[in-house]
């Protein structure tokens, strides 16, 4: 993976970590708010948003850590090329010991 990527990889991970975060905040400091209107309150509407944007980022993270496991149990403990993980046995990683 090159440099640029990596650093785009990071961005993209702080930014949905920061989102998670300001909702979960969002919930706790306006969860006892008063509401002007029943139907209409913009308060509770985003309140609503962010709880189903945290179930959803929620499930999201569950599902790619299941489907991470999957390839790592399928494909093997190796080295990572390209999108594929490809086992490479050594006789130092098999611990083979060599006699004469």
């Amino acid at each position: 993976m090159t440099l640029k990527k990596r650093r785009l990889a990071g961005a993209v991970c702080a930014v949905f970590v920061m989102a998670m975060l300001f909702s979960c905040v969002f919930i706790v400091v306006e969860k006892h708010h008063d509401c002007t209107r029943d139907e209409h309150c913009p308060v509770c509407r985003t309140i609503v948003e962010s709880t189903d944007f945290l179930s959803h980022a929620g499930m999201a993270m569950l599902l790619l850590a299941a489907l991470m496991y999957i390839a790592r149990m399928t494909y093997g403990y190796g080295a990572v090329h390209g999108p594929f993980v490809c086992t490479v046995g050594t006789l130092v990683r098999e611990k083979v010991r060599l006699n004469d």
